[in-house]
Formats: structure tokens, sequence, C-alpha cells
């Protein structure tokens, strides 16, 4: 169902029975086995699962058509001896294709529609709820107060979703073998039915008591009755043949000319084609070792430059250091120069000295004469 309303009921509905059931495992606790982690992320999950459960695009119910035995009068004494333990088996099992049914959908869908698809299990009350959202009613008795899968009757799904025996075949089939086949259809072989139901794709399968192949044929096919059987043409005469086959061959002579001329016309593109081909797989090779060359090339010219700067980085050095040195040359040269006047002043007020202590010992030695 693909309603939006209808599926925001049942998830409503979903919702709540699936609250009960959390109510009741939750006193429970954890099992053993599981931590309290992993026992918080189940329920999580499980809440998590039915509270969006009505926001998916697609809810499918699987319906049970319910089918009952015939009467006991009916069939043999074996089996009539038994009818209560058949009832009662019956009572068991009904249903169980819908599981296989399920798998089948579970990994279909998401390889059609790359979405995902989860599945579920509930009660008796859950589908009874169910049914009052969708408005129908629902034979509880088949129940017998015991809690079974979720499987809701056939009557719900009128109006809802078309039943599976539509969608899977409109018509009533019947599983033959291929020489049953060929025997009601009219075929010659049983390798003609074979070929029959290949082409027209009818389902196989091998039975296990006998382990022969057999088909599923529609009843409309069966109901159309045998074949018509085409008749075999008749041989023309052998003179007929031979006149035909001279004016064939008449007619082909003029052709097997042209043939043989556009053979040996297409042997030499084939040919030219080749020398094209070697021409160009050389001009490739050549093309794969310039660009070789230009690598290595570009790979050497990096290097060069790499190296040059190094070098003018080196030389910048020394010319840094040239001028440094010639710096401190001329610095050292005034300080000569200043070291050299002041010798020359020194000297200077050395030879004033002198020249002044020699006057003065010849003031003394005039003095001497005088002494009186």
């Amino acid at each position: 169902m693909r309603d939006p309303a209808q599926r925001q009921r049942l998830g409503a509905v979903y919702r709540k029975a699936s609250d009960e059931v959390a109510e009741f495992y939750a006193p429970r606790g954890r099992l053993d086995h599981m931590t309290e982690e992993q026992f918080k992320r189940l329920m999580d999950g499980g809440a998590d699962l039915w509270s969006t459960w009505g926001n998916a695009p697609v809810l499918l119910v699987p319906c049970l058509r319910r089918r009952d035995m015939p009467p006991r009068e009916t069939l043999p004494e074996a089996v009539a001896n038994r009818y209560d333990s058949h009832l009662a088996h019956q009572g068991r099992i009904r249903g169980s294709s819908i599981y296989p049914a399920i798998q089948n959908i579970n990994l279909a869908c998401p390889r059609a529609t790359g979405r995902k698809v989860w599945s579920t299990i509930s009660s008796p009350s859950l589908a009874g709820r169910i049914c009052r959202s969708l408005g129908r009613t629902m034979d509880s008795s088949r129940f017998n107060g015991e809690v079974e899968p979720q499987r809701l009757p056939l009557t719900l799904a009128e109006g809802i979703v078309p039943l599976m025996s539509e969608v899977v075949s409109p018509f009533p089939t019947t599983w033959l073998t291929y020489q049953q086949v060929a025997e009601r259809l009219g075929l010659r072989s049983a390798s003609a039915a074979a070929a029959r139901a290949r082409r027209a794709k009818w389902p196989r399968r091998i039975r296990n008591d006998t382990l022969e192949a057999e088909v599923c044929v529609p009843t409309e096919v069966l109901a159309a009755g045998p074949q018509m059987v085409r008749e075999r043409r008749q041989p023309v005469h052998a003179e007929a043949d031979h006149r035909a086959a001279e004016a064939v061959a008449a007619a082909v002579a003029p052709l097997q000319s042209i043939i043989e001329t556009l053979s040996g016309e297409l042997k030499a593109a084939r040919d030219s084609n080749d020398t094209l081909r070697e021409q160009v797989a050389n001009a490739q090779a050549e093309s794969a070792a310039l660009k070789g060359t230009a690598g290595a090339l570009e790979a050497a010219l990096d290097r060069e430059v790499a190296d040059r700067r190094t070098l003018q980085q080196q030389i910048d050095h020394v010319r840094r250091e040239c001028q440094a040195a010639q710096e401190r040359v001329v610095q050292g040269k005034a300080e000569i120069l200043d070291e050299r006047r002041r010798m020359l002043a020194t000297e200077d007020l050395v030879t004033r000295l002198k020249h002044e202590l020699r006057e003065i010992e010849q003031a003394n030695k005039r003095r001497r004469w005088w002494h009186w």
C-alpha cells in the first residue's frame, strides 16, 4: 500500500503494539551474554523501527487465502482415517509459504529499487488492530488462542493490493514433462517441446521423485490444442534444379570477378593499413623516446639552473667579503695616516722640547760667569 494516510494509520497501530511489547520486555532486563550498552542499543533500534515504520514509502502486507480440506467422505480411506491429524497439521503449517516469499522480496527489492527492505512479525492483537484500521473484519477463530506470526486473511487485501496469483500469472498453469508437452501440443519430439518452452520462457523445475524436468505450461496454450503440422515441400524436378543451378552460376560469374577484385583491393587496403599501423607505432615509439629525452634535458636544465643559482650566491658572498675587506683596508690606511700624523706631531713636540732644553742649558751656563 502506498497511500500516505493509510500508511500513517498502520504506523500508529504498529507503534502502539510495539510500545506494549517494549513494556513487556523491559522488566526482564538484558540477557547474560549482553552488556548494558548492547541491550540499550537493541531496545533503541527497536524503538526507532516502530516509530518510523509508517514513513516507509511502501508497506507490503502478506495475505493468506484459507483453503479448507475436502470433506472426509470424498477422501481415500487411508487419508480419511487420519483426517483430524491432517487438519491439525494443516493448521500448523498454514502460511509457511509466506516466509520464503518475504525473503525473496527482501532480496529483490534492494536490487530493483536501491532501497532497504525490512520485515517484521507480530501477534494476533496487532492483526486485529490492522484489520480495524483498514475497516475490515478478520476471522479470529483461525488463531485458536495461540500467538502466530502476522498473517492477514485474504479478504483484507481486496481493494488494497492485487492478488499474488494475478501478479505472477493471470492464467492457470500446468506442470508437464517435455514428452507430455509434445503429446499435448502435437509436436514431433521432446526436443521440439524443449525449444518451444525456451522460446516462450516457461518456468522449469526438476521433480524430486523422478528427477525429470518439467515446464509450467499456461492453460490457454493447452486449450488451443495441437498445432497444425506444416506440410513438407515436394522436391523439385532434377532437370529444373540443374537449369536453376546454371542460371545461378551464370548470374554469379560476373559477381565472382567483382568479388575477386574487391578482395584484392581489400587485401591491398589491409596491407596499407598494416603499414600505416607500423608507421604509427614507430612514430609513437619515437615520440616516447623524444619525450624521454626532453624529460632528461629538462631535468639537466633544472640541475644547471640550480647549480648556477648556487654559484651566483657564492659569487655574491665573495663579493660581499671582498667589499668588506676593502672597507677594512681603507679604514686601516686611515688609521695609519692618523698614527703618522700623531708621530709627526710627537716628533715636532720632542724637537721643540729639545730646543727649549738647549736654550735653558745655555742660559744656565751664562749665569755661571756672573755668579757674584
